[in-house]
């Protein structure tokens, strides 16, 4: 298994049959000081074939890091050439909260 930290609007490329830990760094987008994560939620929508349902593309472990400015989750499985927008949505612990959301393609291929 391997973990790839990333940024939004990457691009990655993922085996079908692999499992690949995924960390996206919020602290890289501007949260203040003392600012943290007060919950995180991972949504994938199919993008190529866009009718393809279920989304073969799964994730499980998903969690918030220590220190609470960064998330993770585990990808596993896909159909071969599809292609997936893989989005964080996180709410802040600040007052009033935020909502963020960033989001990359994972495109499933044979490596």
């Amino acid at each position: 298994m391997s973990t790839v930290d990333i940024r939004p609007l990457n691009v990655i490329e993922k085996d079908a049959n692999e499992s690949r830990v995924i960390v996206f760094d919020w602290n890289e987008s501007n949260l203040a000081a003392t600012v943290t994560i007060s919950t995180s939620t991972w949504i994938i929508t199919a993008l190529r074939p866009s009718n393809e349902s279920p989304v073969a593309l799964l994730n499980d472990n998903a969690s918030i890091l220590s220190g609470s400015r960064k998330t993770q989750t585990r990808l596993t499985a896909g159909t071969l050439g599809s292609e997936y927008r893989v989005t964080n949505r996180v709410v802040t612990s600040e007052s009033p909260s935020q909502t963020k959301e960033r989001s990359i393609v994972v495109s499933v291929v044979d490596l």
